[in-house]
């Protein structure tokens, strides 16, 4: 997993619940002393670990912390990203390019990567996007969550549905 998901969730975590709760995941987890950097890769399991023990500390479900980290990190993801992204395009145009775009992303901000951001979108209907993952199952949260913040960005009404790691998102045209 890409060093930058782990420097923001160390910002969520410290911004959200404080510094002592960060300094007591990393304690528990035992990775005290390291310094998350943004273009290193780092073992998804140490990524779960993080979120599990926060999600004993908190008492909140690890895929409610998975989704809320989601929106928190979506405004980052997006000034890191905005001048990739052509100025016309919608969240639909976004999500629908979202392959090409994030292979993109990941070529240019690490060099020499072999892995290849495991998504891809269609469109199923006028107003419906699917969005197909090859993720650990656990961690669909987390996208569901990047798509709810970056719809509030774009500021779209979107309603999400999830089956089997396949998140779909409807743009809500006329929302009651």
């Amino acid at each position: 997993m890409q060093g930058f998901v782990f420097y923001q969730f160390q910002e969520y975590v410290q911004q959200s619940f404080g510094l002592d709760v960060w300094s007591e995941l990393i304690e528990e987890v035992g990775v005290q002393g390291k310094n998350y950097t943004l273009f290193t890769h780092y073992p998804t399991a140490e990524f779960k670990a993080l979120v599990q023990s926060l999600s004993k500390h908190t008492k909140r479900p690890f895929q409610d912390i998975l989704e809320d980290f989601g929106i928190y990190a979506a405004p980052k993801v997006w000034q890191v990203c905005k001048e990739m992204i052509p100025s016309r395009w919608s969240l639909t145009d976004l999500l629908l390019n979202i392959t090409d775009f994030t292979h993109h992303l990941l070529a240019r901000a690490v060099s020499g990567t072999h892995k290849l951001f495991p998504i891809r979108s269609e469109k199923t209907s006028q107003d419906e996007i699917t969005l197909h993952y090859e993720l650990p199952h656990t961690m669909c949260a987390m996208s569901k969550g990047l798509i709810r913040g970056l719809a509030t960005l774009y500021g779209t009404k979107i309603a999400i549905t999830e089956s089997d790691c396949q998140v779909i998102f409807s743009i809500l045209r006329n929302p009651s």
